[in-house]
């Protein structure tokens, strides 16, 4: 949807996110559905290592279960400690959880799914050719990795959908950044508002040509803090009497430029060209409003 220009107000530019500029959202999700793909594939291969290791064939369900999740949650931990989202380790727990009781009750989700399926009759010609002639045909035991594969097809939709969702209107009276995924958020900032004009361009940003605009008002949107902090405890039990104890604490914050992908312009095409735009027309604003000073000091005179 078109923003609502103002009196004289013209769009010079509108751009939205490089595919590569959120590519680690991409990765996230084809790492789950190569995940479910190379299990399936390589199930026998699996099974045999199982049964070489002590009571192996006995618990084979569980050490290949816990294997399965330890595979899917600790790249999810580490994506969360870094992105400091605790969103991915959720949705890698939720996963296990689904796959745990999809293996537990795989008869059941088979026959429910191909029920499913065969009552479409546009599609049960397709399930029959998948079932008779493609080398990996769906089996009630692999139920917990078709689950991967398709929450991967979903999140790679859904990752390309909340790229495209981001719009940026660069205009000759202001910056508009606009994201409308799940819900609207807009940020207005006139050209006389903005302090800095901030450049990020990542090794991958600048041989492919996109990078992240941060337009930092005098408010102080556009800025995020950097923190570290060292503490030392130390006690010690006197023979008679109370607990002394001495604590020595410092800390170190340094202020950084930073945004949310709404409110900045995040990995767009041909920043350069784009800066070159949003420093002209806050060089006219500026012009303008000294022409305008001069003006007034002179009628006072």
């Amino acid at each position: 949807m078109a923003i609502h220009l103002n009196e004289g107000e013209k769009i010079l530019k509108t751009t939205y996110p490089h595919f590569l500029a959120m590519l680690h959202l991409y990765l996230i999700w084809l790492y789950l559905g190569a995940v479910g793909g190379a299990c399936i594939m390589f199930r026998g291969e699996i099974v045999q290592w199982i049964h070489e290791w002590p009571q192996g064939q006995s618990i084979e369900a569980i050490i290949y279960l816990t294997l399965w999740s330890l595979v899917i949650v600790i790249p999810a931990v580490v994506v969360t400690v870094f992105q400091i989202n605790w969103r991915w380790l959720f949705l890698s727990l939720n996963l296990c959880a689904a796959g745990v009781a999809a293996h537990c009750y795989q008869d059941t989700v088979y026959q429910v799914l191909r029920d499913t399926v065969s009552s479409y009759a546009t599609t049960r010609h397709a399930w029959q050719f998948v079932s008779d002639y493609l080398p990996i045909r769906p089996q009630a035991q692999e139920m917990h990795n078709y689950l991967l594969i398709a929450v991967s097809l979903m999140g790679l939709f859904a990752s390309n959908s909340y790229r495209r969702s981001h719009r940026y209107y660069i205009t000759n009276h202001r910056i508009v950044t606009r994201f409308g995924f799940l819900a609207k958020r807009e940020r207005d900032l006139l050209y006389g508002k903005v302090d800095d004009l901030i450049v990020h361009q990542s090794l991958l940003g600048r041989i492919f040509n996109f990078g992240t605009i941060i337009p930092i008002s005098a408010s102080g949107i556009g800025t995020g803090s950097d923190q570290a902090f060292v503490a030392v405890h130390g006690g010690m039990q006197m023979a008679s009497g109370p607990k002394i104890s001495v604590e020595v604490g410092g800390g170190k914050s340094v202020t950084v430029p930073r945004a949310p992908s709404f409110y900045s312009l995040y990995g767009v095409s041909n920043p350069a060209v784009l800066k070159e735009v949003i420093i002209h027309e806050m060089e006219q604003r500026e012009h303008g409003y000294t022409r305008r000073k001069k003006e007034s000091e002179g009628k006072k005179e």
